[in-house]
């Protein structure tokens, strides 16, 4: 079954987020309760093994574009950790589950000059890695944000601490803790995160500037895989993957779009074929 979640900023939608699904060959609303006020970056992800249970997360316009996310329990929209539960503004907002219903969000923090942050899910919202907000030194765009076979989540941004705005890709080595989960965080930044740390997947993905990322992971291999408008290639549509302890290496020929191609989308199929949309 299809869904769609989408911010409707008609007249009619006011800005709202909606939720629709596919069934019966037309669009049907989900959710009694089936907008959330003034939406923005909009996205959404289902839960691998709950059927019919999606999780949205938007910058929330009604808490001063803060972070929200909510998830449909008994046929209705509720918040996960709370309204707005970031420090401060939340951008390019993405989400993520893993297999085992870890829920991960990747944005843009305002609080810290919109640098990476990346948060978890465990009945609190807390930070992913023990540095707690902003994973990066400098600002990011274009971030975006899977889940490997093994549950490390990953995220990719074009990094504004390269001198030609390059593509990076980063990912988290977990140490797992013994114990009940610690507290949720007060306020960055004086508070432990999650254990593990952030490595670099190889070095920068790309020669230039990279823009419209799209990350994913093979299914079975794990293997980390990158669409973006490449600007060393006309500024056309580039797919670039990395093995294990590898450089680096072109999916197919670089730049296989038109000119000035953007807003890319990256997926695997249930058979392991590999698609791109732009």
């Amino acid at each position: 079954m299809a869904y769609l979640a989408y911010s409707d900023q008609s007249g009619r939608g006011g800005g709202k987020a909606f939720v629709r699904r596919f069934v019966g060959g037309s669009w049907r609303q989900v959710g009694a309760n089936a907008s959330m006020d003034g939406a923005q970056d909009v996205w959404l992800a289902m839960h691998p093994s709950r059927k019919g249970y999606p999780w949205v997360a938007y910058s929330d316009n009604a808490v001063d574009g803060r972070l929200s996310v909510v998830a449909l329990e008994g046929g209705r929209w509720r918040y996960k950790g709370g309204q707005g539960f970031s420090w401060d503004v939340a951008s390019q907002v993405q989400l993520a589950i893993s297999a085992a219903g870890d829920v991960f969000v990747a944005f843009q923090d305002g609080a810290i000059d919109n640098r990476l942050t990346v948060m978890q899910y465990v009945g609190a919202w807390l930070y992913v890695g023990p540095n707690g907000p902003g994973i990066t030194a400098q600002s990011v765009e274009y971030i975006s944000l899977a889940v490997d076979k093994n549950g490390a989540p990953l995220v990719a941004f074009q990094d504004y601490g390269s001198p030609t705005l390059q593509g990076r890709l980063l990912i988290f080595s977990r140490v797992r803790p013994s114990g009940p989960s610690p507290p949720p965080p007060p306020a960055p930044p004086g508070f432990p995160g999650l254990p593990g740390r952030w490595l670099s997947v190889g070095s920068f993905f790309s020669a230039k500037q990279a823009s419209y990322i799209s990350l994913t992971t093979h299914p079975t291999t794990g293997q980390p895989y990158v669409a973006f408008t490449d600007e060393a290639h006309g500024s056309r549509v580039t797919v670039r993957t990395r093995a294990p302890k590898q450089p680096w290496k072109d999916v197919g020929t670089p730049g296989f779009a038109g000119p000035f191609s953007g807003t890319n989308s990256l997926a695997f199929d249930s058979a392991g074929t590999l698609h791109v949309a732009y």
